[in-house]
């Protein structure tokens, strides 16, 4: 409401100036229909057409005279400002350089048109022929001759004694006496296994409900007996119209 009120208030403003115009040019300059109206309604008001004369204005009373104003003190004479001193001339501005054309922009390529349906793709390339065996390349550098055997580097270190071997050490724990046989246990007697529940096959989560009996079907009606023809008349012999 309130964006409505503030987007009309100026129109609103109009309007109502308008209205105001109208209705007074309409009083102040009235139609001849108002006049015809306005004389209509007078006659009503006096049938016999005559007017009560209208009582005489009353002289106005005269003005009295204005009282002469005293005269105005004349003002003192205003002091002569200083002379200003000159401003210094200003330095002329350098010419400015002129701006380098703008280089006109390039047109917008248009857009790419949207995906095609997508094209199935071509069935891939048949096996290729087995390539012929390449001949074997020359040898481009000739072989090296044979480095001279190296002379043995002399032992740095001496050849270290070798350490006497250790003396066994002595058991701690004496060994341990072996255990007498346990005596056999008695054979328990056989508990007999609970029945097995039947297992639903694998591919069923939940066993099938049993299905509903179907319902008696209802009894057929006996069919009404049907009505005996009725007997023809017995041909008349004599008369041949019967």
């Amino acid at each position: 409401m309130t964006y409505i009120k503030i987007k009309y208030k100026r129109l609103y403003l109009i309007i109502v100036v308008l209205i105001a115009v109208f209705i007074a040019v309409s009083y102040a300059y009235p139609t001849p229909e108002l006049n015809n109206s306005i004389s209509i309604l007078q006659k009503r008001q006096d049938p016999g057409g005559k007017k009560p004369p209208k009582e005489p204005e009353q002289p106005k009373e005269p003005e009295p005279p204005k009282e002469p104003e005293p005269p105005k003190e004349p003002e003192p004479p205003k002091e002569p400002e200083p002379p200003k001193e000159p401003e210094p001339p200003k330095e002329p501005e350098p010419p400015k350089e002129p701006e380098p054309p703008k280089e006109p922009e390039p047109p917008k390529e248009p857009e790419p048109p949207k995906e095609p349906p997508k094209i199935p793709e071509p069935p891939k390339e048949p096996p290729k022929e087995p390539e012929p065996p390449k001949e074997p390349e020359p040898p481009k550098e000739p072989p090296k001759e044979p480095e001279p055997p190296k002379e043995p580097e002399p032992p740095k270190e001496p050849p270290k004694e070798p350490e006497p071997p250790k003396e066994p050490e002595p058991p701690k724990e004496p060994p341990k006496e072996p255990e007498p046989p346990k005596e056999p246990e008695p054979p328990k007697e056989p508990v007999p296994e609970p029945p097995k529940e039947p297992v639903p096959p694998k591919g069923s989560k939940h066993p099938k409900k049993p299905k509903h009996p179907k319902k008696p079907k209802h009894p057929k009606k006996p069919k009404h007996p049907k009505k005996p023809k009725h007997p023809k008349k017995p041909k008349c012999v004599q008369h041949d119209d019967c």
